[in-house]
Protein backbone atom coordinates (compact mmCIF):
# COMPACT_ATOMS: atom_id res chain seq x y z
CA UNK A 1 0.00 0.00 0.00
CA UNK A 2 1.36 3.39 -0.97
CA UNK A 3 2.04 5.80 1.89
CA UNK A 4 3.45 9.32 1.80
CA UNK A 5 4.42 11.66 4.62
CA UNK A 6 4.80 15.42 4.32
CA UNK A 7 7.89 16.71 6.10
CA UNK A 8 10.54 19.39 6.14
CA UNK A 9 13.70 17.51 5.22
CA UNK A 10 17.25 18.79 5.80
CA UNK A 11 18.55 19.97 2.43
CA UNK A 12 21.98 18.54 3.25
CA UNK A 13 20.52 15.02 3.61
CA UNK A 14 18.89 14.87 0.17
CA UNK A 15 20.65 13.08 -2.68
CA UNK A 16 20.02 14.07 -6.29
CA UNK A 17 20.56 11.70 -9.22
CA UNK A 18 19.93 14.03 -12.19
CA UNK A 19 21.71 17.08 -13.54
CA UNK A 20 19.70 20.25 -13.91
CA UNK A 21 18.98 22.60 -16.79
CA UNK A 22 20.47 26.01 -15.98
CA UNK A 23 17.79 28.13 -17.72
CA UNK A 24 15.01 26.26 -15.90
CA UNK A 25 16.88 26.56 -12.60
CA UNK A 26 17.33 30.30 -13.07
CA UNK A 27 13.63 30.76 -13.85
CA UNK A 28 12.49 28.62 -10.91
CA UNK A 29 14.88 30.31 -8.50
CA UNK A 30 13.58 33.74 -9.54
CA UNK A 31 9.99 32.58 -9.13
CA UNK A 32 10.62 31.24 -5.62
CA UNK A 33 12.53 34.38 -4.68
CA UNK A 34 9.82 36.69 -6.07
CA UNK A 35 6.97 34.74 -4.44
CA UNK A 36 8.91 34.32 -1.20
CA UNK A 37 7.62 30.77 -0.94
CA UNK A 38 7.57 27.33 -2.54
CA UNK A 39 4.38 25.58 -3.58
CA UNK A 40 5.32 22.00 -4.51
CA UNK A 41 7.13 19.50 -2.29
CA UNK A 42 10.06 17.47 -3.52
CA UNK A 43 9.38 13.72 -3.69
CA UNK A 44 12.02 11.77 -1.74
CA UNK A 45 12.64 8.11 -0.90
CA UNK A 46 12.46 8.00 2.89
CA UNK A 47 15.15 5.29 3.22
CA UNK A 48 17.91 6.52 0.93
CA UNK A 49 16.88 10.22 0.83
CA UNK A 50 17.13 10.03 -2.97
CA UNK A 51 15.29 12.84 -4.73
CA UNK A 52 12.74 11.23 -7.05
CA UNK A 53 11.05 14.38 -8.33
CA UNK A 54 12.03 18.01 -7.85
CA UNK A 55 15.71 18.30 -8.72
CA UNK A 56 15.29 21.85 -10.00
CA UNK A 57 13.28 22.92 -6.93
CA UNK A 58 15.94 21.38 -4.70
CA UNK A 59 18.76 23.16 -6.57
CA UNK A 60 16.89 26.48 -6.45
CA UNK A 61 16.26 26.16 -2.72
CA UNK A 62 19.86 25.27 -1.96
CA UNK A 63 21.06 28.24 -4.03
CA UNK A 64 18.70 30.39 -1.95
CA UNK A 65 20.37 28.93 1.17
CA UNK A 66 17.36 26.99 2.43
CA UNK A 67 18.33 24.56 5.15
CA UNK A 68 15.03 22.71 4.99
CA UNK A 69 13.08 21.50 1.97
CA UNK A 70 9.36 20.67 1.83
CA UNK A 71 9.32 16.98 1.00
CA UNK A 72 6.91 14.17 0.37
CA UNK A 73 8.62 11.11 1.87
CA UNK A 74 7.69 7.85 0.14
CA UNK A 75 8.70 4.20 0.16
CA UNK A 76 10.52 3.73 -3.14
CA UNK A 77 10.16 -0.04 -2.87
CA UNK A 78 6.37 0.24 -3.07
CA UNK A 79 5.29 -1.44 -6.34
CA UNK A 80 2.69 1.28 -6.93
CA UNK A 81 5.49 3.84 -7.36
CA UNK A 82 7.05 3.43 -10.80
CA UNK A 83 10.07 4.81 -12.62
CA UNK A 84 10.21 5.14 -16.39
CA UNK A 85 13.05 6.29 -18.65
CA UNK A 86 12.54 9.46 -20.67
CA UNK A 87 15.64 8.76 -22.77
CA UNK A 88 16.34 5.98 -25.22
CA UNK A 89 19.15 3.57 -24.34
CA UNK A 90 19.34 4.54 -20.67
CA UNK A 91 19.16 1.45 -18.47
CA UNK A 92 16.92 2.37 -15.59
CA UNK A 93 15.49 0.79 -12.47
CA UNK A 94 14.79 1.89 -8.92
CA UNK A 95 18.00 0.17 -7.83
CA UNK A 96 20.06 2.10 -10.38
CA UNK A 97 18.48 5.42 -9.36
CA UNK A 98 19.36 4.84 -5.68
CA UNK A 99 22.83 3.61 -6.64
CA UNK A 100 23.49 6.78 -8.66
CA UNK A 101 22.35 9.05 -5.84
CA UNK A 102 24.37 7.19 -3.20
CA UNK A 103 27.54 7.35 -5.32
CA UNK A 104 27.07 11.00 -6.31
CA UNK A 105 26.54 10.08 -9.96
CA UNK A 106 24.14 11.96 -12.21
CA UNK A 107 21.93 11.12 -15.15
CA UNK A 108 21.36 13.85 -17.73
CA UNK A 109 18.47 16.24 -16.93
CA UNK A 110 14.96 14.82 -17.18
CA UNK A 111 16.10 11.20 -17.58
CA UNK A 112 13.67 9.67 -15.11
CA UNK A 113 9.92 9.98 -14.77
CA UNK A 114 8.52 8.81 -11.47
CA UNK A 115 4.83 7.95 -11.36
CA UNK A 116 3.11 8.06 -8.00
CA UNK A 117 -0.35 6.57 -7.37
CA UNK A 118 -1.43 9.94 -5.91
CA UNK A 119 -0.77 13.52 -6.93
CA UNK A 120 1.40 15.43 -4.40
CA UNK A 121 -0.56 18.17 -2.64
CA UNK A 122 0.48 21.75 -3.06
CA UNK A 123 2.12 23.44 -0.09
CA UNK A 124 2.79 27.07 0.67
CA UNK A 125 5.97 27.31 2.70
CA UNK A 126 7.66 30.70 3.15
CA UNK A 127 11.28 30.76 2.04
CA UNK A 128 12.26 32.64 5.20
CA UNK A 129 11.03 29.69 7.30
CA UNK A 130 13.19 27.28 5.32
CA UNK A 131 16.25 29.50 5.77
CA UNK A 132 16.01 30.23 9.46
CA UNK A 133 15.12 26.77 10.75
CA UNK A 134 17.88 24.83 12.45
CA UNK A 135 17.73 21.11 13.18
Amino acid sequence: MFEAEAALAPASALKPHEMILKPHLKELRSQIEDDGRIYMPIVVDRRSMTILDGHHRYAALTQLRAELVPALLVDYECPELEVHPRRIRVPLSKRIVVEYSSKGLFFPPKTTRHVLPVEPREVSVPLRELKRCRL
